[in-house]
């Protein structure tokens, strides 16, 4: 028969296969276990499926078995070591699989020091300082053996590394998600690279506890990332649309784009990009020059890098809406010039020109134009009313003369000063 054998430095002691929540890696980042049961969950898990398994401390050989015992009219499998029973049973992690054991196993190895995980052909172990597990390869361990890498990262190097984490040549397509080196993600989306994702939170069950930090923590790398020919990738292949990288446009997910590197501006200066949402308002021509984003990605590098990377024919207003400008009906210009009446009748400074367009996008009543001082007043707008229309001109001065955004303490904080101001000049 043949084992698989897991090594690392040091003996190891009773206590750590049968006292629950005893851990000593709590709040240490670079430790990958901390909940004081993997090792007890990946035992119960093998003993509980027919695995042969031997364990060594240093000389010592550590006999694990089981006794049946009976609780309310229950009978449980209690787990025995030497002979001495533990308050574990095999029922702890029912829905653990082998992977997560062998990886468990693989994981406390490592924070100790891994000396061994190897396929061996024999018990055989004669170093008096280390813990060695000998775990006997059925077929379905070997087939996990053959893909481990699936599940572990051995032997990589990454493309690239920073704080939140590293970014890896993409294996297969399927989306691999790791922290610190351990799969810690399952998923069916694919993927530009796989990622080793170092500060996301894990459960007990040693997967990723909040889902949607996972796009999060991608696009910290990514923008994080000074590597010219992972950007172009990104850029090139991200309207695959089953891509794990295309959630950035989640709403719940808050990337931080002020992280951008500047080998972002540097790739982006001899390329165009424009929303993919808006595609179709492009020419043959643009189209076939142009990389189409995700609105969230496209509206990000619009923020920090400017519109010069937009279509050239495109106008734009400062939250990144293509618009085109149209003329009004009589109606509509008498509507306009009513409420613009209404505001210089109570006094009201507005300092910037007012520009009537179509956005095209119905959910959009206003936007501004920094540069050239201008409220953008969607057409459809001064058919909602007098209303309506007042309230998208005062929404929008705001955000042009204090520079604040949507939904934003910022933008509350700017309303707040202006009306103050108001009613101290009134």
């Amino acid at each position: 028969m043949s084992y698989l054998k897991i090594g690392n430095k040091g003996k190891v002691a009773i206590e750590a296969f049968s006292l629950i929540g005893a851990s000593t890696k709590r709040n240490d980042i670079t430790k990958i276990g901390e909940f004081g049961s993997g090792n007890k969950y990946a035992f119960a898990y093998l003993l509980r499926n027919g695995y042969s398994l031997q364990v060594f401390s240093g000389m010592d050989r550590l006999f694990f078995s089981t006794k049946e015992k009976e609780f309310r009219d229950e009978k449980f499998d209690v787990i025995t070591i030497n002979g001495q029973e533990t308050s574990i049973t095999t029922t702890l992690g029912p829905k653990w699989t082998l992977w997560q054991a062998i990886r468990e196993l693989y994981s406390n190895a490592m924070d100790e020091g891994l000396t061994f995980f190897e396929k061996v052909d024999s018990v055989i172990h004669i170093d008096a300082d280390e813990t060695a597990i000998f775990i006997g390869i059925n077929d379905d361990l070997e087939d996990l053996i053959l893909n481990m890498d699936e599940y572990i990262l051995i032997g990589k190097e990454p493309l690239f590394s920073c704080d939140y984490g590293a970014i890896y040549p993409k294996v297969g397509s399927k989306a691999r998600i790791y922290r610190r080196g351990i799969k810690v993600f399952e998923t069916n989306d694919t993927s530009l690279f796989d990622y080793d994702l170092y500060q996301v939170e894990i459960n007990e069950s040693r997967v990723v506890q909040y889902s949607w930090e996972v796009p999060e923590t991608i696009w910290n790398i990514l923008y994080s990332c000074d590597r010219k020919d992972v950007i172009r990738k990104v850029l090139n292949d991200i309207n695959i649309k089953t891509h794990i990288e295309r959630k950035i446009n989640d709403s719940f997910i808050s990337p931080r784009s002020d992280k951008m590197s500047s080998a972002w501006f540097e790739v982006l200066e001899s390329r165009q990009v424009f929303t993919e949402d808006l595609s179709g308002w492009l020419s043959d021509e643009e189209r076939v020059k142009t990389d189409f984003l995700p609105s969230r990605l496209y509206s990000a590098l619009i923020a920090r890098l400017g519109d010069h990377i937009k279509p050239k024919s495109m106008k734009i207003s400062d939250s990144g809406l293509p618009y085109e400008e149209v003329t009004m009906s009589d109606t509509r210009a008498k509507r306009l010039s009513d409420v613009i009446d209404f505001i210089h009748d109570k006094s009201f400074e507005l300092d910037y020109k007012i520009k009537v367009v179509d956005f095209k996008n119905k959910k959009v009543l206003g936007s501004i134009d920094k540069d050239n001082g201008l409220i953008l007043l969607d057409i459809i707008t001064l058919d909602k009313g007098f209303d309506e229309t007042l309230n998208t001109i005062i929404e929008e001065y705001i955000h042009l003369k204090y520079g604040v955004i949507d939904e934003s303490r910022g933008f509350q904080t700017a309303v707040i000063t202006e009306f103050v101001k108001y009613m101290r000049d009134h």
